[in-house]
């Protein structure tokens, strides 16, 4: 004879019921295992690059990067000087090589020339002349400036054309010399 279990409908059912909430118990547990690390690992990532900045601004902000920044920026405006000097240096070049009659054995010889009181501050040439402007603490340093001028072979004629005294505490001289150099064939057309 068979036995008949009415209340297995019940207990099959309790059993679905069971496992259904196991199912889900372990769904939602493995889905807050997957999260829980992917949000470890991005909170580890996290920490560890604040580490790295930290770091970095650390070396960034150090005495020494400071100190070679401060250096480069001093060189940098050395540079820009020097080459603005080079400019104005390389026209006068240019200018000095499109007079004939100046050569640097000429500008070498008149540097040669300066007593120790002497100082010029202005030089200028053209194709006949050149003419200095400077300043001196006494008469005889500039008198001893044009001889030893008039000795050089290039020039022709060498004066004095202005001497004044300098207005103020110092007892400096103004001057301008003149030297007029020799062999210069003048162009009729000037």
């Amino acid at each position: 004879m068979r036995d008949f279990n009415f209340f297995s409908i019940y207990v099959d059912t309790k059993k679905n019921s069971q496992r259904k909430v196991l199912r889900a118990v372990l769904s939602t547990l493995a889905l807050v295992v997957i999260f829980g690390s992917v949000f470890s690992f991005y909170q580890f990532k996290i920490i560890s690059l604040n580490t790295q900045l930290e770091k970095l601004e650390a070396e960034i902000t150090s005495k020494e990067r400071i100190d070679g920044v401060n250096k480069y920026k001093e060189t940098k405006k050395k540079l820009e000087i020097l080459n603005q000097y080079y400019a104005a240096i390389d026209g006068i070049n240019l200018q000095l090589s499109e007079i004939s009659n100046i050569k640097t054995s000429l500008l070498r010889d008149i540097a040669e020339t300066f007593p120790e009181e002497v100082y010029i501050t202005i030089m200028a040439a053209t194709s006949s002349e050149v003419q200095m402007q400077g300043t001196s603490k006494s008469r005889v340093a500039i008198a001893e400036f044009q001889h030893n001028l008039k000795n050089i072979e290039e020039f022709k004629d060498v004066y004095v054309s202005i001497l004044n005294k300098e207005s103020g505490i110092s007892n400096n001289y103004i001057f301008t010399i003149s030297c007029i150099l020799k062999d210069v064939v003048e162009d009729e057309s000037e």
